[in-house]
């Protein structure tokens, strides 16, 4: 079996993997119009996220995300549509290849529960 690709979580500096969820409230691509498409055994939702923790509020940082291959044409010719202000660059990933990378988001992410972390490499 294929380990997967871990969420990531940057708290106080140092970079973290989530191995655990016990809430609900996480971010959720297809509540945002997204389609993630699996095209690795490593990452089977076909996507992953990094968050931030400021001030104790956690925020979503990051997502790569797996698209079609329209929608990867779409990305790499510049008529893709902002999410949240942020357009999508194409990028070599771990989670498909490549993949359209959403950075600095800083998306105020409502979640509500207990994440175990661990300080091994996300991916």
């Amino acid at each position: 079996m294929t380990g997967q690709i871990s969420d990531g979580l940057i708290y106080k500096s140092q970079i973290f993997c989530i191995v655990g969820v016990d809430g609900v409230g996480l971010f959720e691509p297809t509540q945002h119009g997204f389609s993630p498409q699996s095209v690795t055994t490593a990452c089977w939702r076909g996507y992953c996220c990094t968050y931030n923790v400021i001030e104790e509020i956690l925020y979503l940082k990051e997502l790569i995300i797996t698209l079609s291959l329209k929608q990867k044409l779409i990305v790499k010719h510049g008529r893709a549509k902002d999410f949240l202000g942020v357009f999508p660059c194409l990028r070599d990933t771990p989670v498909g290849h490549p993949s359209a990378v959403y950075d600095e988001l800083n998306h105020l992410v409502e979640f509500t529960g207990s994440l175990l972390i661990s300080s091994q490499e996300f991916y």
